[in-house]
């Protein structure tokens, strides 16, 4: 997770892991990020509709912005700040989530046209926002 700087699935890592150890289970890999997450260490990062990804504890309160076609996540440094002035009338704001959505940088660079639109998938390698893109 750190080396890939962004919040990652459990089949990411598990694929990552496949670089270290020989044939890793995904069982084995659930029960380390379980263990993982106990000791504090990392800390789930869910998106409405979407299996957990997993990023580094201690990164503070931040959100995210997830590329539409290849759906990588990236942490976001910049808060809005208090939005107390957004809620109803007599109601009180007890903490926030923000979600940005758009195409990241290498998405950008290529035409929506060169993506297929059924999978989202980038043309060079289909990967679905991790198979050849991992940000290693």
């Amino acid at each position: 997770m750190f080396a890939a700087g962004r919040p990652l699935p459990a089949q990411v890592i598990l694929e990552l892991s496949s670089e270290i150890v020989p044939q890793p289970s995904f069982a084995i890999v659930c029960r380390n990020i379980r263990a993982l997450q106990d000791e504090g260490a990392i800390k789930p990062v869910l998106l409405p509709g979407q299996s957990p990804r997993y990023a580094l504890a201690g990164q503070g309160h931040h959100r995210h912005f997830q590329c539409r076609q290849c759906g990588l996540v990236f942490d976001l440094e910049v808060c809005p700040g208090n939005l107390d002035r957004l809620a109803p009338a007599g109601q009180t704001v007890e903490e926030h989530g923000i979600i940005l959505y758009g195409r990241c940088g290498d998405c950008s660079a290529l035409p929506r046209e060169a993506f297929d639109g059924a999978s989202g998938s980038c043309p060079e390698c289909k990967c679905r926002g991790w198979g050849g893109r991992l940000g290693r």
